[in-house]
């Protein structure tokens, strides 16, 4: 008996699975930003009930002038517990959702629906946290909902420092000599024995070490025995 053999081309599903599998992707995307949004949501609401009554969270015992302090710190840590987050992520989350939900409402909104990634989500409420709270943040608000949107998280943070530096009436060097003062080094430890070291500093001193590097590897590189890459000559 002759085989015949049918072509996926020639299927008459193909069409539906090529439209299907992108779909699903699209759904399970929305239903994962959707699902973030709720977290910050539930997070800012944990810690806010926890500072306007912290007799939820404390015994009589413990009230004092600081009780609201510290019954945000007890609904953080058990944040933080509940889900295996620190409690720097737990109180990161909650500011972003009150700069959202306070200043950004339409990005908000639309954040909560499913329509802005997370990371647009959140690069929005970092940079609207230095604008003053007000008509900047609305017109901050008003001028990136689309943006929010439509851009990948690399364009829309460019995007959004564009737009946060037109809004923001502080001398550009004043915000500059604000932003060199919180230069600082970090390491995070990584597998198999390696770490990250990161740099957070001013641009024209890093694009000084960044050139620097560039030509010692370029120089290193001429050697006849030399076997390492660029990355690692660097």
């Amino acid at each position: 008996m002759q085989k015949v053999l049918v072509s996926p081309l020639n299927d008459e599903d193909a069409d539906v699975r090529l439209e299907f599998g992108p779909a699903r992707a699209e759904v399970a995307q929305r239903a994962a930003a959707t699902a973030i949004a709720a977290r910050f949501a539930a997070i800012d609401a944990t810690l806010r009930e926890a500072r306007e009554h912290p007799e939820l969270y404390l015994s009589a015992a413990f009230r004092g002038d600081d009780a609201a302090e510290f019954a945000e710190r007890s609904a953080a840590a058990d944040l933080a517990v509940r889900l295996r987050m620190s409690e720097s992520t737990v109180r990161s989350e909650a500011l972003r959702a009150d700069v959202l939900r306070g200043s950004l409402p339409t990005i908000w909104a639309a954040f909560r629906e499913g329509d802005v990634a997370p990371a647009n989500a959140q690069t929005a409420a970092d940079f609207a946290l230095s604008l003053p709270e007000g008509a900047a943040r609305t017109a901050f608000d008003d001028a990136l909902l689309l943006a929010a949107q439509t851009l990948m998280p690399a364009r829309f943070r460019e995007r959004a420092r564009r737009v946060r530096d037109e809004l923001d009436g502080t001398p550009a060097a004043d915000r500059h000599a604000a932003a060199k003062a919180q230069r600082r080094v970090w390491l995070e430890n990584d597998r198999d024995g390696m770490c990250w070291l990161t740099v957070h500093l001013a641009a024209d001193d890093g694009h000084r070490i960044m050139a620097r590097l560039d030509a010692t590897a370029a120089h290193l590189a001429g050697a006849a025995d030399e076997r390492r890459t660029t990355g690692q000559l660097r």
